[in-house]
């Protein structure tokens, strides 16, 4: 297989990733339904699985988002911390619809002096006025990148859903240089 050729299947195997990282995001947000729930007195996990049957991403980390509110009792800081980590989540289930709900040729653009493994994808979409189809273009490093927004996601996602319980999110999560809060790698702490 050419370089070039190798490099298209690396597209490939970026968007993969990205869907299977997604799907367990999705599964960590179920599985801190599940924790919440147990934690208020509704352990039996048939009545569980029937509560959160059919659920996809966006009602899913709605509830998950609501849930933490009231499970939680969260003070301010803890608030801005939630409010960090379902933005994150409500961002890539964006990113994931225009992924995955896009029909795409993945190829090689040799209108440049070396080829370069590209995506050319359209997606149909509407507003109140008509037609706003969306067109996208992109290069290996968007599909790259993509995933490991993903990963990171994901990080924040678990860090929320191993705190639930008694692990303070103000002791698991710290502010970045940035302001932004981030997950403490390792185990939760009390």
């Amino acid at each position: 297989m050419k370089n070039g050729e190798a490099d298209v299947e690396r597209i490939f195997t970026f968007i993969g990733r990205f869907a299977v990282e997604f799907e367990d995001i999705c599964h960590t947000m179920e599985s801190g339904v599940r924790c919440i729930l147990v934690g208020e007195g509704l352990g039996n996990e048939k009545i569980q699985e029937v509560l959160l049957a059919g659920f996809t991403a966006e009602p899913l980390r709605s509830l998950f988002h609501s849930l933490c509110y009231e499970h939680l009792k969260p003070n301010e800081e803890e608030k801005k911390i939630i409010e960090t980590v379902f933005n994150k989540v409500q961002e890539l289930i964006g990113l994931r619809n225009d992924l995955l709900h896009t029909t795409w040729a993945l190829g090689l653009d040799v209108s440049e002096e070396e080829a370069k493994p590209i995506g050319i994808g359209v997606k149909l979409h509407k507003k109140k006025t008509g037609s706003a189809t969306k067109q996208f273009k992109y290069g290996i490093e968007y599909f790259e990148e993509l995933y490991k927004k993903a990963r990171l996601t994901g990080k924040y996602v678990a860090k929320l859903r191993n705190c639930i319980g008694d692990y303070p999110l103000t002791n698991n999560f710290k502010k970045s240089v940035n302001g932004e809060y981030e997950p403490l790698v390792g185990l939760c702490i009390k």
